[in-house]
C-alpha cells in the first residue's frame, strides 16, 4: 500500500473523505499495469495540491518507475491523471511537427521511421 505524507495539515476546508477515486487503488494500478504491458508508455499529469504552480507532465514506460515516482514525488491531496500515449498519438493531430535539420538546414525527404 502506498501512503503519502500530507504537504499541508488538514486544517483547510477541503472536506477530506475516505470514499472516492484514488490513484493507488488496485483497480487504478491494474489499469495502468495493463496499459504499460499491452500498449506502451503512459503520459502522467501531476497536479500539486495547494502548491500554487502548474502541473508536471511525465512519461513512463514501466510500472515500477511510475510507482517510484509516486513514492518520491507525490503528496497527500495531489491529483494524478494517466493517459495512454498510443491512444493520444493515434487520435490527435499534433499542434506542430517536422524533421530536425542538419547544420545546413536540410531535412531528409525520405527515411525509415
Amino acid at each position: 500500500m502506498i501512503t503519502f505524507d500530507p504537504r499541508h495539515i488538514n486544517e483547510d476546508r477541503s472536506n477530506w473523505i475516505s470514499a472516492g477515486s484514488k490513484i493507488t487503488s488496485e483497480s487504478s494500478l491494474a489499469l495502468i499495469r495493463e496499459e504499460l504491458e499491452d500498449e506502451g508508455p503512459i503520459l502522467v499529469c501531476h497536479w500539486f495540491y495547494k502548491a500554487g504552480c502548474g502541473p508536471d507532465f511525465l512519461l513512463f514506460n514501466e510500472e515500477q518507475e511510475f510507482i517510484q515516482y509516486l513514492v518520491d514525488s507525490a503528496h497527500a491531496g495531489d491529483a494524478i491523471g494517466v493517459w495512454s500515449c498510443l491512444r493520444i498519438t493515434n487520435n490527435l493531430e499534433p499542434i506542430a511537427d517536422g524533421k530536425c535539420p542538419d547544420k545546413n538546414e536540410r531535412i531528409p525527404e525520405f527515411g525509415s521511421y
